[in-house]
């Protein structure tokens, strides 16, 4: 199955950029980022948003989580809590990490011009309904 438009793409949460050592530079010496792993984007926008959704990576009940090359982020992208799934016994305080106390997250394309037009140049936009 080939992969297009958005679907080339998988959300992840940026939590550090570093650079292994000078000592170790002859392994890797490029910048790299330690990401928390999303779900492939959902392959159809969810109603009656029109927003492509992704979901947390979990294995084994815990974060999915990696080391990439910095150069193999290709853009950034506005991740919106699905609200309705989120437990109200959990408190939503300034100290909450929406991130982590929500599973699914609709993916904002009207977060910047840029995404926007891009998935319009896929052809990947749909109206809300």
């Amino acid at each position: 199955m080939t992969t297009n438009g958005i679907h080339s793409y998988r959300p992840a949460r940026v939590r550090v950029i570093f650079q292994l050592p000078e000592k170790l530079h002859h392994i890797y010496d490029r910048k790299l980022a330690y990401v928390q792993m999303f779900n492939p984007v959902s392959q159809n926008p969810a109603a009656p948003t029109g927003l492509y959704t992704a979901s947390r990576t979990l294995v084994a009940g815990r974060r999915s989580c990696a080391v990439i090359p910095l150069d193999d982020i290709a853009m950034t992208c506005h991740l919106v809590p699905h609200y309705r799934q989120f437990r109200p016994e959990v408190p939503l305080t300034q100290y909450a990490d929406v991130l982590e106390l929500c599973t699914t997250f609709y993916i904002n394309i009207f977060a910047t011009y840029f995404f926007y037009e891009l998935l319009q140049h896929w052809g990947q936009h749909t109206a809300p309904v």
